[in-house]
């Protein structure tokens, strides 16, 4: 799980996603509001999942490692 989510920030050509820090918050990315939500449909196709808006706002104020927590949590990913 944690290489497939690095991917899908380095296939939105996310700046720093090369080196991207499992601890590093997604605001440090500096995405804007377009990046983010497709960054979060990538992250719903490659899961096949559906992600509530409700969480989405969480997002943008979490890390790379709250994220993949998430998916683990709500979604049972492995």
């Amino acid at each position: 799980i944690i290489d497939c989510v690095k991917e899908l920030f380095t296939r939105n050509s996310i700046d720093g996603a090369e080196d991207i820090d499992l601890d590093t918050n997604l605001n440090e990315f500096c995405l804007d509001s377009l990046d983010q939500i497709e960054l979060i449909i990538d992250i719903e196709n490659k899961f096949d999942i559906s992600i509530p808006d409700d969480d989405i706002e969480n997002f943008e104020v979490c890390t790379i490692n709250d994220i993949i927590k998430y998916l683990k949590d709500k979604f049972d990913i492995i």
